[in-house]
């Protein structure tokens, strides 16, 4: 992976937008469901990340962000069984971006009041438009481009869908941001088959999303089964 990203310190210090990365290649709504908090080993990496960007004074504050992506139906008693969430049953699971706010609270217990989220949108364009409402509304900054975060292989179209949302963002790969606190636990993750086969899917869907309305289109077919 040879992502040309800044660093922190050619940018300054403001919110950091994290994206979820939970549905995608051997991960489905279903597995999701049935995982110990609900979170795929991508957008794990991700909350990890998050936490050493803040600890390092990278950024001053993250909001994850993406509503339910992994269905609206309750939480079965199998599924509550199997993710060890017995207090979940019967209910629908939260959004994802709350999902890693936990988790991250959990981990990063003194830093959980410079979180926030945003659960309005259900796929990476739609997560654009809505951080657009927010800087917008002056409720994040993007004076200087916004900050982005999500994993290496997803962070070309994440971009891609930023700038078109005149977001200016400026780019940087969870696991870059935490190679050199884990380094062996990165090298193992982006060596994985796992991430390969999301690097070989993403760029067919970053072809497909630099079309004119291509992303919009997708957008419509995918809200059906991302939001309550």
């Amino acid at each position: 992976m040879n992502l040309e990203v800044p660093t922190f310190k050619e940018v300054p210090k403001t919110t950091l937008v994290v994206l979820g990365k939970n549905i995608g290649e051997d991960w489905t709504a279903e597995r999701i469901r049935q995982t110990h908090h609900h979170l795929s080993p991508h957008s794990r990496v991700s909350v990890l990340a998050a936490g050493v960007a803040l600890k390092e004074g990278l950024a001053d504050k993250v909001m994850f962000t993406i509503t339910n992506t992994a269905g609206s139906e309750p939480l079965s008693k199998e599924d509550a069984e199997k993710s060890r969430d017995p207090k979940g049953e019967g209910l629908p699971l939260p959004p994802e971006a709350e999902l890693m706010a936990a988790q991250f609270r959990r981990i990063f217990p003194r830093l959980a009041n410079r979180v926030s989220t945003q659960t309005n949108s259900w796929d990476t364009n739609t997560d654009a438009k809505e951080t657009r409402k927010l800087v917008d509304e002056d409720i994040v900054s993007a004076r200087n481009g916004v900050n982005l975060m999500t994993v290496g292989f997803h962070l070309r179209r994440a971009g891609l869908l930023f700038r078109r949302m005149r977001l200016r963002p400026k780019l940087f790969a969870s696991e870059k941001i935490l190679s050199h606190r884990r380094p062996k636990f990165v090298k193992n993750y982006t060596e994985s088959e796992l991430y390969k086969k999301e690097e070989r899917k993403e760029r067919i869907v970053y072809t497909i999303q630099r079309l004119p309305f291509a992303a919009d289109f997708i957008s419509t077919l995918t809200k059906k089964s991302r939001t309550r």
